[in-house]
């Protein structure tokens, strides 16, 4: 990511984004996936994983498991612009 950013002159702030973005969403679903692996249905199962995740920071705290709003459209979007 690190020459990727550097070839579209990311500011410091957009970087730290997609690095977020990375950590939080796509790491831990496609860490361990050789990239010639990776299919549309794949992707596809990845979006609907996004869909269905739950939000994390202060719009779950105090609420039960099932009143935990999921990520909205723009987050998803913004995980998967990488």
């Amino acid at each position: 990511m690190p020459a990727y950013a550097r070839k579209r002159n990311f500011s410091p702030k957009t970087y730290d984004s997609y690095e977020t973005n990375l950590r939080a969403h796509i790491l831990p679903y496609f860490g361990d996936w050789v990239m010639s692996t990776i299919t549309a249905q794949a992707i596809d199962n990845f979006l609907d994983h996004l869909r269905k995740k739950p939000c994390s920071g202060y719009k779950s705290y105090g609420k039960k498991a099932g009143e935990i709003p999921t990520l909205s459209s723009p987050t998803i979007k913004n995980a998967i612009i990488f």
